[in-house]
C-alpha cells in the first residue's frame, strides 16, 4: 500500500498498521523550529491538530545567530567610540554653567585651550566664581548685550523692589538706563568690571538663591507705575517674575517631594488592585469604555450642530461666538460646521453599526481580559518581573548617557573674535567637533535606539512565554504550570532567541532612526516649506507613513515574539505566522486591540485622577506652599506613568493571550481546547464566520 503523508503540528510521526498490508501516516512538523524540518510559510495555512502539543516547546535551538553576532559587534564598536572620546573629551563643559561668552564658571578657562586670545586683559581664571548670574534681564547673547556673568556668590540683597523704584527710578534713570547710578558696592562687586562702558548700565542685581549653580530669583516683584520707563520695566518684570515663579515652584516640589512619592506608591497599589479586580469587573470597564466613546462622539456631534447653519437658533445675529474658532466670517463658520455635523452623523451611524456587528467580539475581549487578570493573580511574580527589565534598561540608558556625555565634550574649544560687538568686550568660545565625533554621535544615537528596542523586545518575549505557558496548560493550571515560570521564560529567551530579539529590535531601531532624520529635515527646511506647499506636503506625508509603519512593526513584532516563545521559530517564521493568524481573524483582532487599549487608557486616567484629586486636597492644607497645584500636577504625571507601566504589562498579556486563543481555535477545532470555560464560551464563532 502506498504511503500517505498528512500534515500535523507535532514533533513525532504517527504510524498506523493493519490487515494484510501496512499503511503509515507520517507528518511533517509545521510548528517545529528544528533546522531540518520543513516549514510552510503560507500565510493562509492554519495550524493543524496535534494531540501531543502541550504549550511552549522545550526542544528548540538558537535562532538568528547572525543578528546576535551583529548586535554584539555593534555594541563593541560603541564602546570603542567611548574609549576614543574619553581620551580627548572635556566633560566638565557639559554640566558646568557658562557665561555669555561660553567660558566655564568655577574653572580656570586657560586650561581649555592654550590658544585663547586674552588681549583685553581679563582674567579667564574663574576658579572662585562658580555661580552664574543674569545681569541683564530680557536680552540674549550674542546680540551685543551682556546677559550672564560668573560670580563668586549669588546676590542675596536685591534692589529691584518697590521702595527703590519709588525713590530712585523716575528721579535718576533714563529710558535706556537701569540702576548703575545707585551706589551699591556689595552688589557691584559681584559683576565683572561693572564700570566698563559696555557693562555699567546692566548692573541691576535682584535677590537670588543658588540652584544648580545658577542664581535664581527667590521672589516676584511688585509692579509700580513708572511711565517713563515702561519698556525697561516690562523686560525686567517678565524676566524676574518668570524665574521667580520657577524658583517658587521648585521650592514647592522640594517641600513636598516625600508626599509626591507617597502618592506614587498609592498609585502603584491602586494599579495592582485594579488589575486584580478586572477578573470580576472587566465587563464593567469595557462597557464604560464603549459608552464613553459614544458619549464623546455624541458631544462633538451636538457641538457641531450647535454652531451649524441648520440650527434654527443660529438664524439670529445673537449667535454665540465662543465656538467660532475656525473662521472669521459667521456664514462660512456655519457652513463649515454644517458639513462637519453631517460627517459626524455618518460616523455615528457607522460606529453604531460596527458596535452591533462586533458585539459578540466584545464578549471575547472581556473573556481575554478576565483571563489575563487571573494570570496576574495566579502568578504574582509578574508584578515584580518588570523590575529586572527596568534595571537592565536603566543600566543601558546610563551607559548611553555617559557615552553621550563624553562625546559632547570631545571637541576642540575655539575662540571666535568675529562675534565681538560694541558691548561684548571679549569674543565667543565655541566647541568644534571632528567628523569622527560627528558621525560617531550619529552611530551612538542609533545604538541607543537599538539597545532600547532590544530590552523592550526581551521583556515582551519573556511575558509572552509566561502567558502562553499558563494558557496551554490543562487544569488545574496553578499546579501544572509549576514554579519559576517567569525565570524559565526569561531563560529560554536569553538562551535561544536573543538573535531573533536583535533582528526584531533592529527593524524598530531603523524605523525610529529614519523618523528622527525626517524630523531633522523638517526642522532644517522650515523656510523652504513656507515657500513651497509641495515640499511641506511631502515631508508631512513621509513622517506620517513612517509613524504608521513603526506602529505596524511594533504590533507584528510583539505577536511574533508570542509564537517564537511558544514554538521556537526564528524571527521571520514567527512574524509570518503571526501575520497570517491576524489576517485570518482581522475583525476580532481589531476589536480586541481597540476595546482593550481604550479600557487600559481609562484605567490609567482613573488611577491618576484619583491620586491627583486626593493630593490636591492634601496640599491645599499645607500653608507654606506658593502653588499647591504644582505638586498635584506632578502627582498626576507620576501616577499616570506608574499606572501606565502596569497597564502596559496588561496590554502585553492581552496580546499574548489573544494569539494563544487564535492558535488554540485553529489547532483544536473539533477537539478539546485549552481555554477555560468562560473564555471558551466567548471564543465560539457563529456558523457564517
Amino acid at each position: 500500500m502506498s504511503e500517505v503523508r498528512v500534515r500535523y503540528g507535532a514533533d513525532e510521526g504517527i504510524t498506523y498498521g493493519g490487515g494484510g498490508g501496512s499503511s503509515s501516516v507520517q507528518h511533517q512538523d509545521l510548528t517545529s523550529s528544528k533546522p531540518n524540518d520543513e516549514y510552510d510559510d503560507d500565510l493562509n495555512t492554519p495550524y493543524s491538530y496535534d494531540p501531543n502539543f502541550n504549550g511552549p516547546e522545550e526542544d528548540r535551538h538558537c535562532t538568528d545567530c547572525f543578528c546576535l553576532i551583529l548586535f554584539f559587534v555593534a555594541i563593541a564598536a560603541m564602546l570603542g567610540l567611548f574609549f576614543y572620546a574619553v581620551s580627548i573629551s572635556k566633560v566638565n563643559y557639559l554640566y558646568t554653567p557658562t557665561d555669555y561668552r561660553g567660558f566655564l564658571c568655577g574653572y580656570d578657562n586657560t586650561k581649555l585651550n592654550k590658544s585663547l586670545n586674552n588681549s583685553n586683559g581679563y582674567s579667564l581664571d574663574y576658579t572662585d566664581k562658580k555661580y552664574l548670574f543674569w545681569s541683564k534681564p530680557g536680552t540674549k547673547a550674542p546680540d551685543g548685550n551682556v546677559v550672564s556673568e560668573c560670580v563668586k556668590e549669588c546676590p542675596t540683597e536685591g534692589i529691584f523692589n518697590y521702595s527703590v523704584f519709588h525713590n530712585y527710578w523716575n528721579k535718576h534713570l533714563e529710558e535706556n538706563e537701569t540702576c548703575y547710578k545707585i551706589d551699591n558696592v556689595t552688589i557691584r562687586a559681584t559683576i565683572l568690571d561693572p564700570y566698563a562702558v559696555g557693562n555699567k548700565k546692566y548692573v541691576c542685581p535682584y535677590r537670588t538663591t543658588p540652584f544648580l549653580l545658577r542664581c535664581t530669583s527667590t521672589e516676584a516683584i511688585e509692579k509700580a507705575d513708572f511711565s517713563n520707563n515702561s519698556k525697561l520695566w516690562d523686560d525686567i518684570e517678565k524676566f524676574i517674575n518668570g524665574i521667580g515663579s520657577v524658583g517658587n515652584a521648585y521650592s514647592d516640589i522640594k517641600k513636598t517631594w516625600k508626599h509626591v512619592l507617597c502618592f506614587a506608591v498609592i498609585a502603584l497599589l491602586l494599579s495592582v488592585i485594579w488589575i486584580l479586580t478586572l477578573r470580576c469587573s472587566a465587563a464593567v470597564f469595557v462597557w464604560i469604555a464603549i459608552i464613553g466613546c459614544f458619549v464623546g462622539l455624541g458631544f462633538f456631534t451636538w457641538a457641531a450642530y450647535y454652531v451649524s447653519g441648520i440650527n434654527p437658533n443660529n438664524k439670529s445675529e445673537n449667535t454665540d461666538t465662543k465656538y467660532n474658532f475656525a473662521f472669521n466670517n459667521k456664514t462660512n463658520n456655519q457652513k463649515a460646521f454644517t458639513i462637519i455635523f453631517y460627517v459626524l452623523i455618518v460616523v455615528d451611524i457607522i460606529i453604531l453599526l460596527l458596535f452591533i456587528f462586533l458585539c459578540r467580539r466584545i464578549k471575547l475581549t472581556i473573556g481575554i481580559i478576565k483571563f489575563v487578570s487571573t494570570v496576574f493573580g495566579e502568578v504574582p511574580m509578574l508584578f515584580l518581573f518588570p523590575l529586572i527589565f527596568f534595571l537592565i534598561m536603566l543600566c543601558w540608558w546610563a551607559l548611553c548617557i555617559g557615552i553621550a556625555y563624553v562625546l559632547y565634550g570631545a571637541g576642540t574649544l575655539t575662540y571666535d573674535e568675529s562675534k565681538k560687538t560694541d558691548y561684548v568686550t571679549m569674543g565667543w568660545l565655541d566647541m568644534k567637533y571632528s567628523d569622527a565625533i560627528k558621525y560617531g554621535s550619529i552611530y551612538h544615537f542609533f545604538m541607543f535606539l537599538w539597545g532600547t528596542a532590544f530590552v523592550t523586545a526581551l521583556m515582551e518575549m519573556s511575558f509572552a512565554g509566561v502567558f502562553s505557558k499558563y494558557y496551554f496548560t490543562r487544569e488545574p493550571r496553578d499546579e501544572n504550570v509549576g514554579h519559576w515560570v517567569c525565570a524559565k521564560s526569561l531563560g529560554r529567551a536569553l538562551k535561544y532567541h536573543m538573535g531573533s530579539l536583535a533582528f526584531g529590535s533592529l527593524l524598530i531601531a531603523i524605523c525610529q532612526f529614519i523618523r528622527a532624520c525626517l524630523e531633522y529635515i523638517d526642522r532644517k527646511t522650515k523656510a523652504a516649506q513656507q515657500e513651497s506647499c509641495f515640499i511641506k506636503f511631502i515631508i508631512k506625508c513621509m513622517k506620517c507613513c513612517m509613524w504608521c509603519f513603526e506602529k505596524f512593526l511594533r504590533y507584528i513584532n510583539r505577536n511574533a515574539y508570542v509564537l517564537i516563545a511558544i514554538h521556537g521559530y526564528n524571527f521571520w517564521q514567527g512574524a509570518c505566522k503571526a501575520f497570517g493568524l491576524i489576517l485570518r481573524n482581522p475583525v476580532r483582532a481589531t476589536t480586541v486591540n481597540f476595546v482593550g487599549d481604550f479600557m487600559l487608557f481609562l484605567g490609567r486616567v482613573f488611577v491618576a485622577a484619583i491620586c491627583a484629586g486626593c493630593s490636591l486636597l492634601w496640599f491645599k492644607r499645607i500653608n507654606n506652599l506658593y502653588y499647591y497645584y504644582i505638586p498635584a500636577i506632578f502627582v498626576f504625571i507620576l501616577s499616570y506613568i506608574v499606572s501606565g507601566t502596569f497597564t502596559s504589562l496588561f496590554e502585553m498579556g492581552i496580546d499574548s493571550c489573544f494569539m494563544c486563543v487564535l492558535e488554540d481555535e485553529e489547532r483544536n477545532k473539533g477537539s478539546q481546547r485549552f481555554a477555560p470555560p468562560d473564555l471558551l464560551e466567548a471564543m465560539e464563532k457563529p456558523e457564517e464566520e
